[in-house]
């Protein structure tokens, strides 16, 4: 807080002002790199259960061809 007639510290690298800034930029990055990653690992879960979904039903229509073929053959 600035208060009439109180000196102004100047921030310079070596203050301990600068270093809590320096840490809570430093953390902040973090935290938005760990959001990212946690988005991206959801998005490749999805697209991984998605896929599985979509090749089992092609196995099961690629089946159900089969017997159909089989059973109009007979």
């Amino acid at each position: 807080m600035l208060n009439d007639g109180e000196a102004v510290e100047i921030i310079t690298e070596s203050s301990k002002v600068y270093t809590d800034i320096e840490k809570g930029f430093m953390k902040l990055e973090i935290d938005i790199l760990e959001n990212k990653i946690n988005s991206l690992n959801s998005s490749i879960a999805d697209v991984s259960s998605n896929l599985q979904s979509t090749v089992n039903q092609m196995e099961e229509k690629d089946w159900g061809n089969r017997i159909k073929k089989t059973i109009n053959q007979q």
